[in-house]
């Protein structure tokens, strides 16, 4: 009996074994299976992330790309601007964490905003030519050619300085802090201005803290740290060293008080410089873009220098449209070392405003070889850090496909929009170039003109 019963248990296993996999038919082809997972299965979970939604949502918030040399020379650095995908591969971790995969399906848009989200994580931040003028402007103190009287020879020389003492400024630039490294330039920046120069420095933000309980105090909070005299190091530095980073951003009020500051110093008989050094925009409800403008229309007739430190997109808008209201000059650095750059240019023009007066035939011929010299520096700049913009592009399209976040035929339409961009920023840089290389003495104002309204169309970014 026991023999039937194991006989009978033998035939129910084999009869099931037949009728699971008869020849395996049914099983899918070993191509068919990646990672454990089939094309189906794979498919069915990149369908289900697009019916969810997320996917697209890490990649719609960025901002439309547009193929053109305007848009170009605007963008903002993105956060990988700086590295290089190709030399630092470990990078690919960061970027590609929590990313999901886009789906085989997604429509032409939804493969724009992707480009557009890529584009906007390595872009490079391009100087713009308009700045390039502003400093060939800057260093043409004394010429007669200039068509902008305030660049032409005085009798005085006034400097302020605006500097942001706000909570921000205590972030870290290359190891050292915004405050920090500003308080530096500065003072190396005045230890060699000229000696019959009348110095003075005025600071704001510095009381209270960024909460809301301390917002009027710090809002209310812009004091005069050196008033106008000749430059003293002992005390000088003891005024730089009597604030730090606290609280809010009153630049309109700071502003403010600056032409109250310089309002016996008349623009027919003094020139009037004033720089400031800001890394964000007006945060007690001031409108710093009339305060510029009001204080260059004044009879004070102040040269406004605004630098913006690390500043964000809104910022840099703020900031940039206050220089152009007060028809000053805007340079945006990122670091103490681009800081110190900036105000070494000031210092350079300064000089070549002074010579000017001993051999004005010298200095023009000098102010040729600058320019010259400026754009080739320039034409190099773009061709380089937008080399590494595009190959950074390339290196993250392939890994989306070596990821298999995307399809092959989605990589086709990625390069060939990466291509694309590339000719716009090769039309770009010959652009910039040609109408840069027309810029002289002469003509300079009416180029920066021209330049400013061909350049500055484009606000996505900047």
């Amino acid at each position: 009996m026991r023999r039937w019963i194991l006989f009978f248990l033998a035939c129910i296993l084999l009869t099931g074994c037949s009728e699971e996999n008869p020849e395996l038919k049914n099983e899918p082809s070993e191509e068919a299976i990646i990672d454990g997972e089939s094309a189906d299965e794979k498919n069915e979970e990149r369908s289900s992330t697009q019916e969810g939604g997320n996917w697209i949502e890490k990649f719609s918030k960025a901002p439309e790309v547009q193929m053109s040399p305007e848009y170009l020379a605007n963008q903002l650095q993105g956060p990988y601007a700086e590295f290089s995908f190709l030399e630092e591969p470990e990078m690919f971790d960061a970027f590609f964490e929590d990313m999901e995969g886009i789906p085989a399906d997604a429509t032409e848009e939804e493969l724009n905003q992707v480009f557009n989200y890529l584009v906007s994580q390595v872009s490079v931040d391009l100087t713009d030519p308009q700045t390039v003028i502003d400093s060939w402007k800057s260093s043409s103190y004394g010429n007669p050619e200039l068509e902008d009287s305030r660049y032409h020879f005085k009798e005085n020389y006034n400097i302020e300085i605006l500097i942001d003492s706000s909570g921000s400024m205590a972030n870290l630039a290359n190891g050292k802090s915004r405050m920090e490294a500003a308080k530096e330039a500065i003072n190396k920046f005045l230890k060699a201005a000229p000696k019959d120069a009348k110095v003075a420095l005025r600071v704001y933000g510095h009381k209270g803290t960024g909460s809301d309980a301390d917002k009027e105090l710090s809002c209310k909070s812009s004091e005069m740290a050196y008033s106008f005299d000749s430059y003293d190091e002992e005390k000088f530095t003891r005024a730089l060293n009597s604030f730090q980073p606290a609280g809010w951003t009153p630049l309109a009020q700071s502003m403010i008080h600056a032409k109250e500051d310089m309002q016996k110093y008349n623009g027919e008989t003094y020139t009037n410089m004033v720089y400031v050094v800001s890394d964000g925009i007006e945060t007690c409800d001031g409108d710093p873009v009339a305060a510029a403008k009001a204080f260059a229309d004044s009879n004070i007739q102040p040269i406004i220098n605004i630098i913006g430190f690390d500043v964000d997109g809104d910022g840099q808008k703020q900031l940039k449209e206050m220089a152009e209201q007060a028809n000053g000059t805007y340079t945006n650095v990122y670091n103490s070392d681009q800081l110190s750059s900036e105000f070494e240019k000031a210092q350079d023009a300064l000089e070549g405003w002074e010579k000017w007066k001993d051999n004005s035939e010298l200095q023009a011929d000098k102010e040729s070889s600058q320019r010259y010299l400026d754009t080739n520096k320039l034409e190099s700049e773009y061709v380089l850090t937008f080399k590494n913009q595009v190959t950074n592009m390339y290196f993250l399209i392939r890994e989306l496909d070596n990821l298999e976040l995307i399809t092959s035929e989605q990589r086709v339409y990625l390069d060939e929009k990466k291509d694309l961009l590339k000719q716009q920023a090769e039309e770009a840089r010959r652009s910039i170039i040609k109408d840069l290389v027309e810029v002289d003495a002469k003509n300079l104002e009416e180029k920066r003109e021209q330049i400013q309204e061909k350049y500055n169309q484009n606000t996505q970014y900047k």
